[in-house]
C-alpha cells in the first residue's frame, strides 16, 4: 500500500496534481488507483481554518 503526504507550506502542490499523477502512473502501470479518504471530515476542518481565524 502507498502512502501519500501532504504539507500544506508555501511549497504545496495542488490537490488535484497529485491525482492526475496517481491516475498517469496506474494507467501507464495499466492498473486503475482506487484512492480512500478515511475521515474526511477532517479535510473539511482543515479547509475552513484556511479562511477562519
Amino acid at each position: 500500500m502507498a502512502r501519500v503526504s501532504l504539507s500544506w507550506g508555501k511549497d504545496r502542490v495542488m490537490f488535484a496534481d497529485v491525482l492526475d499523477s496517481i491516475d498517469e502512473w496506474a494507467g501507464d502501470e495499466g492498473l486503475r488507483a482506487i484512492i480512500v479518504f478515511d475521515e474526511a471530515q477532517e479535510l473539511v476542518k482543515a479547509r475552513a481554518s484556511t479562511y477562519c481565524p
